[in-house]
């Protein structure tokens, strides 16, 4: 029972935090392209990999 409801909550914690995201967008031309947009999904998770891998580089590179 527990597994069921952890289920319906982490889907509805997943829609509203896609909800949330695409209605607080502070940029107009940001608005119309809705996280629900698979491609502008992938465009953000490949951006967010690309400035972590950089961050990460960045950090280990510097010495103590």
């Amino acid at each position: 029972m527990r597994f069921l409801l952890g289920m319906i909550f982490g889907a509805f914690l997943l829609f509203a935090g896609a909800y949330l995201h695409d209605d607080h967008s502070s940029d107009p031309a940001l608005q119309q392209r809705n996280m629900v947009n698979w491609s502008v999904v992938s465009e953000t998770w490949t951006a967010a990999k690309t400035r972590l891998q950089k961050e990460w580089t960045q950090l280990s590179s510097t010495k103590l």
